[in-house]
């Protein structure tokens, strides 16, 4: 259970970093800053819910003697009761009841274990479509795909599909893309992915 009790505390912390997002910074152009604000707060949101403060307050002892202790009477009678006797003549049955609680834990890694073998799955595909005919330009891997994930980078490996795109389209997905790979974003998409798997 504090497993999830961390859990819980991290996704409440995300939630509110990524409200702050939204409400404030999403609006505004620093790519840079928003870049590190996310990764940052991804974080600290794991680290936060490992954190315990502790407010000791002290507060003065007041002993009362036992004779000024008032005790009822009918309280006394109350209590004296012989004890019960349960009949004899075999064990009781109990019904066993699946204890969902305890099969929490598993669900939960069977889960993340299942995103986590998706996540690399995905980049076995990336890597698979590495290994073809590449075609360098301006420092960039040119692979071109006509299905599936098109138009997008993934470090120095730019996907496209050229059919749609004209030749002043085509420069400037280049220029996009390479700021993308200059700025490794690829791997800010793997750790968030691994994140979720996680969360």
């Amino acid at each position: 259970m504090e497993l999830f009790n961390y859990l819980l505390k991290s996704s409440a912390c995300l939630v509110l970093f990524f409200a702050f997002y939204l409400l404030v910074l999403s609006r505004f152009t620093f790519f840079k800053i928003n870049r590190f604000y996310l990764l940052g707060t991804l974080l600290l949101s794991f680290s936060i819910p490992t954190l315990h403060f502790t407010i000791e307050k002290s507060v003065p002892r007041q002993v009362m003697p036992i004779s000024q202790i008032a005790v009822p009477s009918d309280f006394i009678a109350a209590t004296d009761v012989s004890p019960s006797i349960l009949p004899t003549g075999g064990l009781m049955e109990t019904e066993k009841v699946f204890n969902w609680i305890a099969a929490l834990p598993y669900l939960y890694m069977s889960v993340v274990i299942g995103l986590i073998i998706m996540a690399i799955w995905r980049l076995i595909v990336l890597f698979r479509y590495t290994r073809r005919n590449t075609k360098m330009v301006n420092g960039l891997k040119l692979l071109h795909k006509t299905e599936g994930f098109t138009n997008c980078s993934f470090f120095s490996y730019v996907f496209v599909d050229e059919k749609g795109l004209t030749k002043a389209e085509f420069e400037i997905l280049l220029k996009h893309e390479k700021v993308h790979a200059e700025q490794y974003h690829s791997a800010d998409k793997i750790i968030m992915m691994f994140a979720k798997a996680v969360l």
